[in-house]
């Protein structure tokens, strides 16, 4: 059975190093490559990376990006700032549940201060969902312009239904 794969309501990871036993230690799992043997070591892992990467994130923002208030004389760089934010923002991935209302919320701001309705992310199903994930794994390579992408479809979803509220 291949590792992670599901049989008899257990998950088989007896091919992964986490899954490998110290000798004589009644069912003690091998230090991963981390060194974690316990949910508390991981925690304080966890932590220390959540505050590395959100210590990054801030520095990289108060140096080189002023993204908030989003204010900015074209729509295109109003999706890049956007798009930007919210990417990193998945990616380090701060808390254990929310992180994606959390993203979208955060999103809605931004479009508000710059001139923008609030947004609706209602057609993100399906094929539109993966584009969405692909452009947050593009987003590790610093790579935006699939998240651009995403967030341009979704402010024209939005416009457009907003025109033709108005006309009716």
């Amino acid at each position: 059975m291949a590792a992670g794969t599901k049989e008899e309501g257990k998950y088989d990871a007896s091919s992964l190093i986490e899954g490998q036993f110290e000798p004589g230690s009644r069912g003690r799992v091998l230090r991963n490559l981390l060194g974690i043997k316990r949910k508390r070591e991981m925690d304080q892992v966890e932590a220390r990376e959540l505050r590395r990467a959100l210590d990054e994130l801030i520095r990289t923002y108060d140096q080189q990006h002023r993204f908030t208030p989003c204010r900015f004389p074209s729509s295109a760089e109003v999706v890049k700032a956007i798009a930007l934010v919210h990417t990193e923002l998945m990616l380090i991935h701060p808390f254990r549940e929310g992180n994606g209302r959390v993203g979208r919320l955060l999103a809605v701001l931004m479009g508000l201060q710059g001139g923008l309705p609030p947004l609706d992310f209602g057609n993100i199903k399906g094929r539109k969902r993966q584009e969405y994930f692909a452009a947050v794994r593009a987003g590790m390579d610093r790579d935006y312009e699939p998240m651009e992408k995403v967030f341009s479809d979704v402010i024209g979803r939005t416009l457009g239904a907003r025109a033709r509220q108005a006309v009716r």
